[in-house]
């Protein structure tokens, strides 16, 4: 009988479009006209929005207008790998993992709940630097920092693809200069951008199980 193994999956940058949410929101209130297609960075916030406006608090924007998030959109390649997942491994523990802070946990429950056609086997409520201490097998991320912490970790670890973490980005190239310089954690670490991609190497990863 093969190891039940578990799964995590970020939820802000892989199942709900939280940049998109935000380049919206700030565009409504501040009468700018931010595009979606011009973050590039994962702190978005600082490196985009705050050169048009240098007092922009993203949080505290975000605390007034709660019910933004709640309403925010999904990507739906990200509920179709989150589906996927499920049905592929249904044995297996697949956790949403994802970095909230307190006032959003109730919303992003909710969002969950209502937006994706089957429900993950956990919820976890996790800063970002400390993914890489939980007990998976594998963790799905789009930020870098988490991925390159998860490997050092030791745990099979899947970069999913977004406009913030390729190689034009100055914080990528250091990400993968850290990567390759030992090749033990290189070897835990994957790219991918669909869920025929993440299927493959997670059932690569039960086979070694």
């Amino acid at each position: 009988m093969k190891k039940r193994i578990t799964i995590g999956i970020d939820l802000d940058g892989v199942l709900r479009d939280f940049a998109g949410t935000v380049i919206k929101l700030t565009n409504y209130l501040y009468d700018t006209n931010f595009d979606v297609k011009e973050v590039t960075s994962w702190d978005f916030s600082n490196d985009l929005i705050k050169e048009k406006l240098p007092a922009f608090d993203m949080w505290e924007m975000l605390k007034r207008h709660k019910s933004r998030l709640e309403d925010a959109d999904y990507y739906p390649n990200g509920v179709k790998l989150f589906e996927q997942l499920r049905l592929t491994f249904p044995d297996d523990n697949v956790w949403i993992v994802t970095d909230q802070i307190t006032e959003f946990r109730k919303l992003t429950l909710e969002w969950i709940i209502r937006t994706l056609p089957i429900q993950p086997t956990g919820i976890i409520f996790s800063f970002y630097k400390d993914k890489c201490k939980l007990p998976l097998d594998c963790m799905l991320d789009d930020r870098a920092k988490v991925i390159l912490d998860c490997c050092k970790a030791g745990i099979t670890s899947i970069l999913w693809s977004q406009p913030w973490n390729t190689l034009k980005n100055p914080e990528q190239r250091t990400f993968y200069s850290l990567l390759m310089q030992s090749s033990k954690v290189f070897q835990s670490f994957h790219r991918a951008d669909n869920a025929e991609e993440v299927i493959k190497i997670i059932s690569s990863l039960k086979e070694k199980a």
